[in-house]
């Protein structure tokens, strides 16, 4: 009996600070910290979550797309002052 109350603090914890970092989790995140359940699920839900996790998956790339693009333009944009400021002294010259 100790060993499953102990489980069963760990996936209460788990849940706890999953929440506590979302706020609200959904089917998917919920068998991810508890695992698969006992029983199989019907085609529908497990066609339903495929396409969750596949959506999530596409918005993460597009975000991490988007920050890496950010990321190049602003490393260009740095580099564009010192670039001018050879060219004008070579003007000057």
């Amino acid at each position: 009996m100790k060993r499953k109350f102990s489980i069963i603090n760990i996936i209460s914890y788990s849940l706890a600070e999953e929440l506590l970092a979302k706020e609200s989790i959904g089917l998917p995140d919920i068998i991810r910290i508890l695992g698969d359940r006992p029983y199989p699920m019907k085609e529908t839900v497990r066609e339903y979550l495929q396409e969750m996790l596949d959506r999530k998956d596409k918005e993460d790339k597009a975000e991490e797309d988007t920050a890496a693009e950010q990321s190049d333009k602003k490393e260009e944009k740095e580099e564009k002052p010192a670039e001018t400021t050879t060219k004008e002294n070579e003007k000057k010259e």
